[in-house]
């Protein structure tokens, strides 16, 4: 890639970062590509940028704080390190996720959230301490790439455009210059909600008889309206369960089949 593309690359890498942590509101300190200047030519993985800023959401992941399947801290930690590799992913293909050599990158989560990257380890760290199970990981990896995805090119893209281009020309910008692009940090961020408290235990005994990742699934299918979730009979739930995989572009799974496999690799418990 010219050289002039692939600091554009970085700049738009970079922003995807910092509008995704400004609209979460997390106070960002600058963001820069000036590594990405400093770095030796010879070396393109050193070809990065960075962002400063003040989020301790990852951390509580890392501290156990978090309840197992509280999903709403999950993707307040993950989105915005998401946003960064798909925004220079789209950059990148022009928006269609397929490169000049033919490759889409569609068809490979692992390529398409940062590969062997700090962003791509961050995010397979962050699931892992809350699903640390495949069954529960990857797919919970699928809908929060999708999620992000359609966030930064349906809804951040101008304002990605916007820090990227002025990261081109001034190569630092701080928080303030970024509220200045962006305005007050969180202005437009609904904060996702779980609902009442009081049915998740309910909610999670009930579905968690089907599979180890069922809760989770069904609490997504219905948009985190546990409530709903609880009035539907099991054969409702199925249904939309399977929908809403389907609307996120995700084979559907036989979750009853993934639950007798659990039990069968637990063996028998004792009395």
């Amino acid at each position: 890639m010219d050289p002039a593309d692939e600091r554009h690359s970085t700049a738009y890498h970079e922003a995807g970062h910092a509008v995704g942590l400004h609209i979460f509101g997390t106070p960002i300190t600058h963001a820069s590509i000036a590594d990405h200047d400093a770095a030796d030519d010879a070396d393109p993985d050193a070809r990065l940028g960075h962002v400063r800023h003040e989020s301790t959401s990852l951390d509580s992941l890392r501290s156990g704080t978090i309840l197992r399947w509280q999903l709403d801290e999950v993707v307040d930690a993950l989105t915005p390190v998401l946003a960064g590799p798909l925004a220079e992913v789209l950059f990148r293909t022009g928006g269609t996720l397929v490169d000049a050599d033919g490759f889409d990158y569609r068809d490979d989560l692992y390529e398409l959230i940062g590969g062997p990257s700090s962003d791509g380890d961050e995010v397979w760290e962050g699931v892992r301490l809350v699903a640390p199970d495949d069954n529960e990981a990857i797919p919970l990896v699928q809908w929060l790439t999708v999620r992000t995805l359609r966030l930064v090119r349906d809804d951040w893209w101008p304002g990605i455009t916007a820090v990227a281009e002025a990261l081109v020309e001034r190569t630092t910008l701080t928080g303030d210059e970024l509220a200045d692009l962006l305005g007050p940090p969180g202005a437009y961020y609904d904060a996702p909600d779980l609902g009442a408290r009081e049915g998740e235990a309910q909610h999670t005994l009930r579905f968690r008889k089907v599979a180890t990742g069922y809760p989770r699934a069904v609490a997504l299918a219905y948009g985190r309206d546990l409530a709903r979730a609880a009035a539907d009979t099991d054969e409702q739930v199925a249904a939309a369960v399977a929908a809403w995989e389907r609307a996120e572009g995700i084979e559907p799974r036989d979750w009853p089949a993934i639950g007798v496999e659990e039990r069968d690799e637990a063996g028998p418990r004792g009395p």
